[in-house]
């Protein structure tokens, strides 16, 4: 029997959601505020600012609703703001806007990245890890169409994987993101998609913890029959971090999982006497 779904609780300072409203009655609202733009206007402010809140803040500034953020310099705009020091009182962020501002985005911008609006996302429809294990196909399709969007955003065809992206989508996050994409791919083999686990952990390992998702690449490889693939892995992996036990050990367990026994003893003797290093003191 599938567990009850739970009920999805708003992430602490999640902005209101507007997803109801037409976006005439969005523009209306922002004209009773005396704040008017379009889509065009609208995406080249959210180009410039690269986030919701940001495009919000400007919003608020230009009716001097809040003071304007002052960068120490351009580069650094969208990850240390300073605001000025004691700011009067009355200057309160004002929910309307951006809510407005984050639907806006949601309509209009899309197509433009922002590790705010994808971590939103991620923490809004989020799913624990034993409701994909145990719960509908459905729930596990979506929570992969999720990874999915922002593993786009981080890896887009023919450009270096935007690690950076990934981490500011992270520390945005409410809920552990990472645990999360961690577990996702022994789900889906758990659940006998064995190749869907296997393109995951590939993605996967360009934008964190590549030892952990390219061993396990390995295993779900030997899994799916393909060994000669498994072997190379293997050897990639061991070669790369040699001295990781956990690297190590999942080698040893891949090699069992295909038979070469000896093999897989040999390296688990190398296991053992580093993790004996390991735990001596001053080890």
């Amino acid at each position: 029997m599938n567990p009850a779904r739970p009920t999805r609780a708003r992430a602490p300072q999640s902005p209101l959601d507007l997803g109801h409203a037409s976006t005439d009655g969005i523009l209306a609202t922002l004209e009773e505020l005396g704040l008017s733009t379009d889509r065009e206007a609208f995406r080249s402010l959210a180009r410039r600012r690269g986030s919701p809140s940001l495009v919000a803040d400007t919003w608020l500034a230009s009716i001097g609703m809040r003071l304007e953020p002052v960068a120490s310099d351009p580069v650094a705009e969208k990850k240390e703001l300073q605001y000025p020091a004691d700011p009067p009182v009355a200057v309160q962020p004002d929910v309307p806007v951006t809510a407005a501002a984050w639907e806006l985005w949601r309509r209009w911008a899309a197509d433009i990245d922002s590790a705010e609006i994808l971590a939103e996302e991620f923490d809004r429809l989020y799913e624990p890890l034993d409701n994909l294990l145990m719960g509908s196909p459905a729930l596990l399709a979506d929570a992969v169409a999720r990874a999915d969007r922002i593993l786009a955003a981080c890896c887009r065809p023919g450009e270096d994987p935007d690690q950076d992206l990934f981490q500011e989508i992270w520390a945005h996050c409410w809920h552990d993101l990472a645990t999360w994409l961690r577990c996702l791919p022994l789900i889906l083999a758990q659940r006998e998609q064995i190749e869907p686990a296997i393109r995951l952990c590939e993605r996967l390992a360009v934008l964190f913890e590549a030892r952990i998702f390219l061993s396990e690449r390995a295993l779900l490889l030997a899994r799916a029959g393909r060994d000669a693939e498994a072997r190379r892995q293997v050897s990639d992996n061991v070669r790369r971090w040699r001295r990781d036990p956990v690297v190590l050990r999942k080698a040893c367990e891949t090699l069992w999982s295909m038979s070469h026994s000896d093999k897989a003893l040999l390296l688990y003797d190398e296991v053992l006497q580093l993790t004996r290093m390991t735990e001596r003191p001053g080890g």
